[in-house]
């Protein structure tokens, strides 16, 4: 699969998106001769989540994301990111990090046929998401990156750290460098 990037999306009329934004999932669905519904398996990652808006949509393939890093720089203020896999995926494709960019441009939230993470920090930023799973494996078979690791506050250092997707990690550094992934 060739990856191909639209970038003069004709969006929605913003009329009709603010009929729709008003009606249900399936009021809308049936007044559209019953079509355009996702998968039954694709499910608000909190309860109470609501957003009508263009569609920007994302073919991807399994476990990889940069297609959202593509899709983030065409996105405008209203729009809605639809993400599709080109196989079956529950890989976590999207969390806190992608939708901070996606906030930042005003997007109203995500519907993704794969694995969501970060599911916490999306509720507490008020970032509407779909998704397939709520997965914290990576979109990526492995991961490397540099973290600030410490045995006590007194000798902190920076490490090389391998993770296998599977593996769960945590680091704590309350006295970490600025610009350093923490999380508690």
């Amino acid at each position: 699969m060739k990856p191909v990037v639209v970038r003069n999306i004709q969006r929605a009329d913003a009329s009709a998106v603010a009929t729709m934004q008003n009606l249900g999932v399936s009021t809308v669905h049936e007044a559209l001769g019953r079509s355009g519904l996702m998968k039954p398996y694709i499910r608000p990652i909190w309860s109470g989540a609501q957003i009508a808006g263009p569609a920007v949509t994302i073919l991807a393939q399994p476990g990889d994301n940069w297609m959202i890093h593509v899709a983030v720089e065409q996105c405008q203020k209203g729009d809605v990111v639809v993400l599709g896999c080109t196989a079956d995926n529950t890989d976590g494709m999207f969390g806190e990090l992608l939708a901070t960019s996606l906030n930042a441009r005003g997007v109203k939230g995500l519907i993704i046929d794969a694995g969501c993470r970060d599911v916490r920090a999306l509720h507490e930023m008020s970032f509407p998401v779909w998704s397939r799973a709520i997965s914290a494996s990576a979109a990526a078979a492995s991961l490397t990156f540099r973290c600030w690791v410490s045995a006590s506050t007194d000798s902190p250092r920076w490490s090389r750290a391998f993770v296998p997707s599977a593996a769960t990690i945590s680091i704590a550094a309350p006295h970490a460098p600025q610009g350093s992934l923490t999380s508690a």
